[in-house]
């Protein structure tokens, strides 16, 4: 069987900066990288049996169509489809793999990636299907994030949930990548990025096994490509300016009750990564409201698994 090419997979706590680092990379002379997916993993839990393996194409592409990010592709699907008959996948995550190849080629490119943030959290159920992923975690100071999360209608609506929602992810985004190795996964740091692109992307694209282009310095048809694709282009608008730091700054835009709190939650994994905490003081009262909501929720989602586990019990 031959060897599939490296399948890199941009992962991230959502509003780290992961589209801007995938505008980058696709920029690159090789390498395509389509809009967030959000199906991959649902589009491949299933795969038919010998006997439906004919129907295998049909099935696949009729689903796939059902997707809104996928049409935002702007993909044809009867060329896709076409594609794919020609080249007999055995099974849905061979028919993905046609499908990322199909949209490279239609860039006039040779290699696909995938960037969806939220793959942050499902990194070992992707590593164990595509042998070939490598994995590129993006990582941003966490009380950025919480502001940048507190100004979509999707994300965290408070401080507490925001610190957790960052915590959460990159804690294990991190804990997957330990497991995988340094061969499969590298952790790269959004204020970095931003400051020298050329370092950063030098070590990206040295571990997927590219050569350095500087046209991921000149970014800017990618950027509308990807601006594009964006599930909501409203919330993106910042990727058309130019690269700039501070565009949002916890220092500036904090209050100093809202990175006390932050910091209570998330201050730990700030100082792993190397941040560090600047809250001089909580206030006891503060404090113990914290304590009292953690407290909550730790019995709320202890109640949730207490019941998951219940209704999975049959009855002897």
């Amino acid at each position: 069987m031959p060897t599939e090419p490296v399948f890199p997979f941009i992962v991230g706590c959502g509003r780290s900066g992961t589209t801007l680092l995938v505008s980058m990379l696709d920029s690159h002379p090789d390498l395509a990288i389509p809009g967030e997916s959000g199906f991959l993993l649902e589009m491949c839990a299933s795969s038919p049996t010998p006997d439906a393996r004919d129907a295998l194409v049909q099935s696949f592409c009729t689903e796939l169509d059902t997707f809104d990010r996928f049409r935002a592709w702007k993909l044809d699907l009867n060329d896709l489809r076409h594609d794919l008959e020609a080249r007999h996948p055995a099974d849905r995550v061979e028919a993905m793999r046609i499908t990322y190849a199909h949209y490279a080629a239609s860039e006039g490119k040779s290699l696909y990636g995938d960037k969806t943030p939220d793959h942050v959290l499902q990194i070992p159920e992707l590593a164990e299907l595509f042998p070939e992923a490598r994995f590129i975690h993006l990582i941003r100071d966490g009380r950025d994030v919480a502001l940048a999360n507190l100004d979509v209608p999707w994300g965290p609506t408070t401080i507490p949930a925001a610190a957790r929602y960052w915590q959460q992810r990159v804690s294990t985004g991190r804990q997957a990548g330990d497991a995988l190795g340094p061969k499969r996964y590298l952790e790269v740091r959004y204020e970095e990025l931003v400051a020298d692109p050329s370092s950063v992307l030098h070590e990206v694209t040295e571990f997927l096994g590219l050569a350095f282009d500087s046209a991921m310095l000149h970014s800017d048809e990618a950027v509308r490509r990807q601006f594009a694709m964006s599930p909501d282009p409203s919330l993106d608008k910042s990727l058309l300016l130019p690269l700039t730091k501070g565009l949002r700054d916890w220092r500036r835009d904090m209050s100093a009750d809202d990175l006390a709190v932050f910091e209570l939650i998330a201050g730990r994994l700030l100082e792993e990564l190397g941040y560090p905490r600047a809250a001089t003081s909580v206030s006891l009262p503060l404090r113990m409201r914290v304590y009292a909501h953690e407290y909550l929720l730790g019995l709320l989602d202890s109640g949730r698994r207490i019941r998951r586990q219940l209704a999975g019990k049959t009855t002897p």
